[in-house]
């Protein structure tokens, strides 16, 4: 008991000091735990990065992530994104940031590009 009141008597004598101490405790913690969140989320990415991409089926409607979508049309996630930001790509839906697309905007995209029988005839659509 003597100790402590010892110690509040110190406190007491010196606010200044264990005020500006207890801040330089808390900003360490916040720095520790800033690097563990870090640390933490380069392991999250790393691992993402080297998933390969997922399609997810529900209900007979697939659900394309940007990369799965653009390894199924054979183009790159580049170019995927460049016709999403330009309205010449299929209809999608984000959730959150990310984006996705389904098999039933796939199609009406598809469908909307129309079919070809010969170049002449494409460019006959285009004129």
């Amino acid at each position: 008991m003597k100790e402590i009141a010892q110690l509040e008597k110190i406190v007491k004598e010196n606010p200044d000091f264990f005020a500006e101490q207890a801040k330089e405790d808390a900003i360490e913690n916040l720095k520790t735990s800033l690097y563990d969140l870090a640390d933490n989320l380069f392991k999250v990415l790393a691992a993402a990065a080297k998933a390969p991409p997922k399609i997810v089926q529900k209900d007979e409607i697939e659900i394309y992530t940007p990369a799965a979508l653009a390894k199924k049309l054979k183009v790159t996630t580049v170019a995927l994104n460049n016709w999403r930001q330009t309205g010449k790509g299929p209809k999608y839906f984000k959730d959150g940031a990310n984006v996705f697309y389904t098999s039933t905007a796939l199609k009406e995209w598809a469908e909307s590009k129309g079919a070809n029988q010969s170049t002449a005839e494409y460019f006959s659509k285009a004129n």
